[in-house]
């Protein structure tokens, strides 16, 4: 991403989120956009090949949410793929501890090799399949963009995370629609669902935020 227009495009999209971004952040996610777009030309990281679209569908997506997580310090971000919204997420705030975890190797090949590149000290890689997954430690949060269902999402990961811990499902449009079928299944959880704006993106975009989470 060394063109004008997409860096303009990634300040005035962190102005709309009101995100203040060091020039070593900036310089961050600039390096990860070049890497990412080099590594998918071999390893099909992502279905999303223009470098505009990559800014839009995968930075300013994951940036969209980054207050969201602002309470937590050890965030596991299951099914992580490129790093989304893990590997961002830990850009944007250096004191959190982030866990990306995905179960296919190339990914996690390029996860390894962002973080030597950008030189990212706040992150741990994981790769294994959910199901397997047992950290040393619990997490104050568990988040994903990648699961097919909230229900799937609460029954796979509600073991992994701490006491009146949280779970953050980045979600579409069918977002309402699961979170009113994730009630009727599991009645005592509480599930929040806050619709998100993403910079440029005209696509309905929401986190769902699970809580009271002791099944």
């Amino acid at each position: 991403m060394n063109d004008g227009a997409s860096i303009a495009n990634l300040n005035a999209g962190l102005k709309q989120l009101q995100l203040n971004l060091s020039a070593t952040q900036l310089q961050e996610i600039e390096e990860y956009l070049q890497l990412l777009q080099k590594w998918n030309r071999v390893y099909n990281l992502t279905a999303i090949r223009k470098p505009a679209e990559m800014l839009t569908h995968h930075v300013l997506d994951s940036l969209a949410v980054a207050n969201v997580f602002e309470p937590f310090q050890t965030i596991l971000d299951v099914g992580t793929g490129a790093g989304l919204p893990g590997l961002i997420l830990a850009i944007v705030f250096p004191n959190k501890q982030f866990t990306l975890l995905d179960s296919n190797s190339k990914k996690t090949s390029f996860l390894k090799q962002a973080m030597r590149d950008l030189n990212l000290q706040n992150i741990n890689i994981a790769t294994c399949r959910l199901e397997t997954y047992q950290p040393e430690k619990r997490f104050d949060c568990v988040t994903s963009r990648a699961f097919a269902s909230l229900s799937d999402f609460v029954n796979f990961t509600h073991r992994l995370i701490k006491a009146n811990g949280q779970l953050l499902a980045l979600k579409g449009p069918k977002a309402e629609a699961e979170t009113q079928e994730l009630s009727k299944q599991q009645p005592n959880l509480k599930a929040e669902l806050k619709p998100i704006k993403v910079p440029f993106l005209a696509v309905e975009r929401c986190v769902v935020i699970i809580k009271n989470i002791d099944i």
